[in-house]
């Protein structure tokens, strides 16, 4: 599967919050995929790591995420 024409990084392990999503986009991810946190946390993780997200992107005066990702 292509994204923008190229093969997408998905960001994997150890994400079970914004900040840990963050840091896989800063690193070129352009997927995150949930799974051990999720059994944990339960759904309303998807929500949490959003609205981290969108409070990062606040701070860092950023309007959309493709910004974050590396050129």
């Amino acid at each position: 599967m292509l994204v923008s024409g190229e093969v997408p990084i998905i960001g994997v392990g150890g994400v079970g919050s914004g900040q840990d999503a963050y840091d896989k986009i800063r690193c070129g991810a352009s997927l995150i995929q949930l799974y051990t946190s999720m059994v944990y946390a339960g759904p309303v993780l998807v929500s949490r790591i959003n609205n981290d997200l969108a409070d990062l992107l606040r701070y860092y005066c950023l309007v959309v995420i493709c910004r974050l990702w590396p050129k």
